[in-house]
């Protein structure tokens, strides 16, 4: 199980290592964001610091209702203390967790500020 806590900002961070082809690893946190369908985000930033590098691009639409496309990159992360692999998208902004990689998930999320939120995978 993993857990987070609501912010001041009734935000939900959770805190994801990230385990670098340089060796580098960085205990990022990533805004769950319900409306991102994929699986993680972060910016050109993060991803030039842990040396990941870029497999394959997609055309994505953003909150906004703009098209762009975006470079996908293959990282590794520590996920329920396993290290696994995740397509990671190049986007500007937040580092955000989406819903693809939750997806076996059950989500609980009291809206109060202070409160703990719960991703359960469900068995």
């Amino acid at each position: 199980m993993l857990t987070a806590t609501v912010d001041e900002n009734l935000s939900i961070w959770l805190y994801v290592k990230f385990i670098g082809d340089n060796g580098i690893e960085m205990d990022i946190p990533l805004l769950f964001d319900t409306g991102f369908s994929e699986w993680i985000s972060l910016p050109r930033s993060f991803l030039d610091a842990l040396g990941f590098s870029e497999s394959t691009s997609q055309d994505v639409t953003l909150g906004d209702g703009q098209q762009i496309e975006t470079p996908i990159h293959k990282g590794r992360i520590l996920w329920e203390g396993q290290e696994r692999e995740a397509p990671i998208h190049n986007l500007d902004g937040d580092p955000l967790l989406g819903m693809q990689q939750l997806e076996g998930y059950r989500i609980t999320i009291p809206a109060r500020v202070g409160e703990t939120v719960t991703f359960a995978l469900m068995l």
